[in-house]
């Protein structure tokens, strides 16, 4: 909260807006085809928040939103849309959280498991899942 409306709208601008204009280049192409897959890019601040970074779970939070919306505005032309959280816990933002909250380098180690894998399947034209919002933590999936 401490935060200038600059620094809020830059984040917000990075994080939906990029999203955004991805999906609106794509989004035609997808119709025409009657195909598509669209995976965003959330985190567990856009659940949760995160201490000390408002600016980024409010944009991280909005893309809930939107993937939910583009997975039920593009079934019908066979446009599926999912959303995947991960954790992505750094050295950087570790050191932003109070002192007691903090995690250990090992479990800091474990908390930047790759999203590849969920991500490559979420993408693939076997799966049939849209609109579902899965968190990625861990080296876990969790729907």
């Amino acid at each position: 909260t401490n935060m200038g409306l600059e620094d809020f709208a830059s984040v917000l601008n990075t994080h939906v807006v990029g999203h955004f204009k991805v999906v609106k280049a794509a989004w035609p192409h997808f119709v025409k085809q009657h195909y598509g897959r669209v995976v965003m890019n959330c985190s567990e601040a856009g659940l949760h928040g995160h201490f000390g970074q408002l600016n980024y779970a409010a944009a991280k939070g909005a893309l809930l939103g939107m993937g939910q919306t583009l997975g039920q505005e593009g079934f019908k032309d066979g446009i599926l849309c999912n959303v995947i959280c991960t954790e992505g816990l750094t050295r950087m933002t570790n050191d932003l959280l109070p002192e007691d909250q903090r995690i250990s380098e090992d479990e800091l180690q474990r908390t930047q498991q790759p999203a590849a894998f969920p991500v490559a399947y979420l993408c693939h034209e076997t799966c049939k899942a849209t609109c579902g919002v899965y968190r990625v933590e861990h080296g876990h999936i969790q729907a």
